[in-house]
């Protein structure tokens, strides 16, 4: 439920300084950024990032949920994601199965830090 979902944020991930929180329990892609302003008491931003992009009918984006505002970027497109590490750093790419580039960024505690494309590695 929400209120589950709001309290792992609050008690645990915000807690433990988490920069992101991934989960694929719906089907599309998003990003937001849920704080103190979504869930009071969050001592840190949280990063929720929905990969849900193989497979099974594409939700549309739910417009009334609580934290609808707060989303960055949705996608209803079958894609993958790519994350790299580099200390401190974190990368993040969004591939759609066609090849484009839905998003491609550094994902950091304060704005977020666009990169320009890179090539997508070719598969083996």
């Amino acid at each position: 439920t929400v209120d589950q979902a709001i309290s792992f944020c609050e008690h645990v991930l915000s807690k433990h300084d988490v920069l992101a929180y991934v989960s694929g329990h719906e089907h599309n892609y998003s990003r937001a950024l849920i704080g103190s302003e979504t869930v009071p008491g969050a001592a840190n931003p949280v990063w929720s990032i929905i990969s849900g992009g193989s497979g099974a009918p594409y939700y549309a984006q739910d417009t009334p949920a609580e934290y609808a505002d707060r989303v960055e970027t949705f996608s209803t497109q079958q894609h993958y994601t790519l994350w790299t590490f580099d200390g401190p750093q974190v990368r993040l790419q969004v591939i759609g199965l066609t090849g484009d580039v839905i998003e491609d960024l550094l994902l950091e505690d304060g704005p977020l830090v666009p990169i320009p494309a890179l090539p997508i590695p070719e598969s083996p």
